[in-house]
């Protein structure tokens, strides 16, 4: 793609970089010494871009304006936005600086999430590189009859565009290749989130310099440790899974983007899910305390929608996404299947990626082991058997959140349905339990 997609021009744009000022740098590297890389000196080729994907419709979020935490987005078709973005060349004179940017604000159009792979799959842009290739989210994503989506994306946007401060999806892993332009990332660690948390909302900025600017609201933003990172053409990124990070285009730029997941972050991926129901249950818990909602089981149904709704999964999709993982540990130790790389088409996506670039199957099964040991539960779960259950059990937590509140008789039917929505069915999770179990035993785990 990245020859494909550019081509040259005679003044580089790395020179608008060599104009930023103040910017604060807490890596120990400095502009200047990251410009001796290499320079820029293409441009996106508008031209071809064009033939190559016109009709396709696109997503574009307008970064002069704020939604929430995100930015406002609109759908338009592909020629639409590349006349935008090529006509967004901006002029010597703008003023350029390290977070949000004061650049040409007329036409902040960023083109963000495109599935371009999917929307013309014939096209073959890129291959994955083989240190990403045991990808679960995407693979499994793929292996889905109820959805054409998928995790691999295009990003486009002039200078000045941004994505906000985020952690990624799912708590997955992204990693992100510059096919042109310059990329300014600034990271914070998991364990800085804290200190970049509002006294207000408890939520961190939409903006690092939103949080600088006011330590009022911020008052620990300036001690968190931060990590800048100038990102440019042939470059990779790989962000770990809950590093918060804020992005902003220094030039025209070209990316492709895929958030993935497999054993090694599987933990994260179902803590995320955890803390995102955690959340709905609490946005909503008006209508269980005011009893708009008297009914639990109805109440449960309304939590787990607005969970599918904001987060795009739920624990269907997660005990989904492990079977799937059990099924490919059953396709690794398969002997009639030892080849050097996967051929069943029960993995689209992993097909002729290489045995040796998995983890063993006996690591793969001890990380589905530690999620599916926070959900088991016994078949039956009286109440007065509560305090038996683990400290660490999941469930006993969740249990005792829901009945902290005023309503201290609990009806022995409640706790067993609440186990067994907010919990997936014990039943399900033993099941796959067993199958892990039996996995097990062939690698000697």
């Amino acid at each position: 793609s990245r020859k494909e997609w550019t081509q040259s021009c005679a003044t580089p744009a790395i020179e608008k970089l060599e104009r930023v000022r103040d910017v604060r740098v807490h890596s120990g590297i400095a502009p200047e010494q990251g410009m001796q890389r290499g320079t820029e000196t293409s441009v996106p080729d508008f031209g071809r871009l064009r033939s190559i994907f016109t009709g396709c419709q696109v997503c574009v979020a307008d970064c002069r304006r704020r939604e929430f935490t995100d930015q406002p987005r609109e759908d338009m078709t592909f020629d639409a936005f590349v006349d935008v973005f090529e006509s967004h060349r901006g002029s010597p004179d703008d003023p350029i600086e390290c977070d949000e940017g004061t650049h040409d604000q007329r036409d902040l159009l960023y083109l963000k999430d495109w599935h371009f792979v999917r929307d013309r799959p014939e096209y073959g842009a890129y291959t994955v590189p083989d240190i990403f290739a045991d990808d679960w989210l995407n693979g499994f994503w793929a292996a889905r009859k109820d959805t054409e989506d998928d995790y691999r994306f295009c990003y486009m946007g002039g200078p000045g565009t941004f994505t906000p401060l985020h952690a990624d999806v799912y708590r997955s892993y992204s990693w992100s290749a510059n096919i042109t332009g310059i990329k300014h990332w600034i990271f914070f660690p998991p364990d800085q989130q804290p200190l970049l948390r509002s006294v207000k909302t408890g939520q961190p900025p939409y903006l690092i310099s939103e949080a600088l600017a006011d330590p009022a609201e911020y008052p620990n933003a300036a001690k968190a440790v931060r990590i800048d990172v100038w990102q440019f053409p042939g470059e990779t990124i790989f962000v770990p899974s809950g590093w918060w990070h804020q992005v902003i285009n220094e030039s025209h730029t070209i990316s492709i983007n895929h958030n993935w997941a497999n054993a090694c972050n599987l933990v994260y991926l179902s803590e995320s899910l955890v803390h995102d129901w955690i959340q709905a249950r609490w946005d909503i818990r008006d209508l269980w305390q005011d009893k708009i909602i008297t009914d639990v089981y109805e109440y449960e149904t309304v939590v787990n929608d607005l969970v599918r709704a904001n987060s795009g999964w739920d624990w269907v999709l997660l005990f989904r996404l492990l079977a799937w993982g059990v099924g490919l540990v059953r396709q690794l130790q398969n002997p009639s299947q030892q080849h050097d790389r996967l051929t069943s088409c029960e993995h689209p996506g992993l097909e002729d990626v290489r045995r040796d670039l998995f983890p063993s199957s006996t690591f793969i099964l001890e990380q589905i082991r530690k999620v599916l040991d926070r959900f088991r539960l016994p078949s039956k779960l009286p109440v007065e058997h509560l305090q038996e259950l683990p400290t660490d059990c999941l469930a006993k937590d969740l249990v005792q959140r829901w009945y902290e509140g005023d309503d201290k008789h609990v009806r022995l039917a409640e706790l067993h349905f609440f186990v067994g929505q907010a919990i997936p069915h014990s039943t399900v999770v033993n099941s796959l339990y067993d199958c892990v179990c039996t996995l097990s035993d062939r690698t000697g785990f």
